[in-house]
């Protein structure tokens, strides 16, 4: 009745995939440079630096108010926050089948403080470097919303699926591009 297969295909390599309009591979850099600037171990290292650039009121609240500064444009981009909660499934299910994890908490963390469909500004060093270090100072400080438990759902089916021999990839290439 059932039949073993070996190749369950979720996809192509990740090192090929382009989540809609945004490179995957592109936004992981800025995430690792970011780590390399700040490691942030723990709550109070994001406070120790931040706490002298905001010192009165909630530190999350601020950093939600530079993020909108530094990535929302009234300007058409062709990426906006469908696209990078996207990017952000995308890493979550990628980090599933290859223990390879990528910004997935810090993109909902950033996503947790951007109106729904607001157009961002391109993947660049100029205003993602800074929002990558706000991300990840989010997520230390635990204000980022609950993952989606869909994705959620598929990433722990994927895991045990390799656990069980299977070779998984993720292909995103129905995703639906804009042109």
């Amino acid at each position: 009745m059932y039949r073993r297969v070996e190749d369950f295909k979720l996809g192509r390599r990740s090192d090929e995939i382009m989540s809609n309009n945004i490179d995957l591979e592109s936004l992981r850099s800025v995430f690792e440079r970011s780590a390399g600037r700040h490691p942030f171990p723990d709550r109070e290292s994001v406070e120790a630096a931040y706490r002298n650039v905001w010192p009165f009121g909630l530190l999350e609240n601020h950093i939600h108010d530079r993020l909108r500064v530094l990535l929302v444009t009234n300007e058409t981009t062709g990426i906006d926050t469908h696209d990078l909660r996207v990017t952000e499934e995308a890493f979550e299910c990628l980090a599933a089948i290859s223990n390879d994890r990528g910004p997935s908490a810090e993109l909902n963390a950033i996503l947790s403080g951007l109106p729904a469909g607001t157009q961002l500004r391109p993947i660049t060093k100029e205003f993602w470097d800074e929002a990558a270090d706000l991300g990840r100072a989010l997520v230390r400080l635990k204000t980022y919303q609950s993952p989606n438990a869909r994705i959620s759902s598929v990433a722990q089916a994927a895991k045990r699926l390799a656990s069980r021999g299977y070779r998984l990839t993720a292909d995103l290439s129905d995703s639906p591009a804009k042109t």
